[in-house]
This record gives structure tokens, sequence and C-alpha cells, in this order.
């Protein structure tokens, strides 16, 4: 596959540009490149947005990954991403999308919604920090830990998602001070097969379909603490309605595994 831009050493500075690829992901940066991206947009891609791989580091301020067919932006192979006031919508699969041994991302005062087959952010085998983020309209949660990966939220606004926050296996978290309400299920859920460290703390949690904070497995390793809250419905989950019928069995099926004790 071919993209538009490929980053294989050095250090490049791409602003004020539109960039969009029918081949592969629209930007590469590998072998440990560094990649500076301000107001730019990345969008219409038949793969993915941005991927930073093999030791690869991407600075992304003001840039817009939008309507590309898999993730807004893929991290993977010691890749990591700093953000500044970003937006990641409209994407196939995930906005952001974290895995496979990624290296650290943070992310400051960006927005991740209307993904509308499956999440906003996923984390997996990697580190993730959120600040005075938003994540709201995505299809399944509007971040998800699993599989050794650790996200810490504070000051997040997360609603309108299926799940606000999932916590579930071996994914830890550190949720703090953030507003997170109106999803069609839990506000913040720890799953049932949750073996990790979780903590919850100083959050409004309100007006989610089934319930606020929901720790399904109870173990030592889970602190909850100070949160508030109210006005959640405890009514079963409103499975989305905007997803691709191809991907809509394996999406409820992996999703219905993690609720199917309650």
């Amino acid at each position: 596959s071919y993209h538009a831009i490929k980053i294989s050493k050095g250090v490049v500075v791409v602003r004020n540009c539109l960039i969009t690829s029918d081949s592969g992901p629209i930007v590469v940066g590998e072998h440990s490149s560094k990649v500076i991206m301000q107001a730019c947009a990345v969008h219409s891609g038949a793969q993915g947005g941005i991927m930073a791989c093999d030791g690869a580091s991407i600075s992304m301020q003001q840039v817009h990954c939008c309507k590309n067919n898999a993730a807004g932006l893929e991290l993977r192979t010691g890749g990591t991403a700093n953000l500044h006031g970003s937006h990641f919508y409209r994407n196939g699969r995930q906005g952001i999308f974290t895995w496979n041994s990624a290296g650290v991302l943070t992310a400051k005062y960006c927005e991740v919604h209307s993904n509308f087959q499956e999440s906003g952010v996923f984390v997996s085998e990697s580190k993730a920090t959120f600040e005075h983020c938003k994540m709201y309209g995505n299809s399944l949660a509007g971040i998800v830990t699993q599989q050794r990966g650790s996200i810490l939220a504070l000051k997040c606004i997360i609603h309108n998602n299926m799940e606000g926050v999932l916590i579930q296996d071996s994914g830890t978290a550190k949720i703090e001070d953030c507003d997170v309400h109106s999803n069609r299920s839990n506000g913040i859920f720890v799953g049932f097969d949750h073996q990790a460290y979780a903590s919850i703390t100083s959050n409004k949690v309100y007006n989610n379909t089934s319930r606020g904070i929901f720790v399904a497995n109870k173990g030592e390793r889970v602190e909850v603490n100070g949160n508030k809250e109210y006005q959640n419905h405890g009514l079963p989950p409103q499975l989305p309605s905007k997803i691709n019928p191809k991907n809509m069995f394996v999406n409820r099926k992996h999703y219905l595994k993690r609720i199917k004790k309650e």
C-alpha cells in the first residue's frame, strides 16, 4: 500500500495541509522519526488516518482526523503521540487506537466523537493520559482499556456513548474528576473479568441508562471514593443503532460478553 506521507527518519513539520489517501494509512512515521503536525486535516483515507510505529513520535496540534475507514490515529510498536486541541471523529473504527506495545500517548483538550462503528479510544498493551478531553457519541465506549492497557483520565467529559468508560481483564485505569453522563449503558463499568488495578475518584456520574459506576468484579484492587452518582436509571443498556451491519454481530457479541452475568 502507498501513503500520502511516509517519514522514515529525521524531523518533518506538516502545517496547514489537507491530506488524504486512497491506499494505505495517510501519514506514517516509523524508525524513530519525529513528525510535527499543526492545523491539518487528515481525512477520507481508504485505511487509517495517522500511524506511528517503530519508535516514531507524532506531535499534533489542532489536527482533525476524520472519515477514515480504519482508526483516526493508531500507535503501535513504540510509537508515541502528544496531542493538543485535536479532533478524531467519524472514523470507521476507533478514533484513537493504541496497542501492540505502543509508547505513551498524551492528550489535552482533544475531542473524540462520533466514531459510529467502535469505541472512541481503545488502549491495549500501552499507556495513555487524557486531560480536559471530551469523548462522546461513539458507538461502543468512550474509552476502553484492556489487555495490559493503562489509562489516566483527568477532568474529562464523557457522554452519549454506549459505556462511558470500560475497564476490563488486565486493563488498569485512574479516572479522576471527570463528568460522565448520558451514556446508553453504564457511566463507568469495571467488567466481570477485570483483574487489575482501578481507581475511580471524585467523578460526577449521572443520567446514564443503566448504572452510574458498576464494579462487576469487586476485588481489592478497585478503589471507588468520593464520587457523586445521581439520576442513573437502572435500565437495560440501549444497544447502538448506528452500526455497520457487517460488524453488528461481532461488536454486540463482544459487548454482550461483558454484561452476560448482570
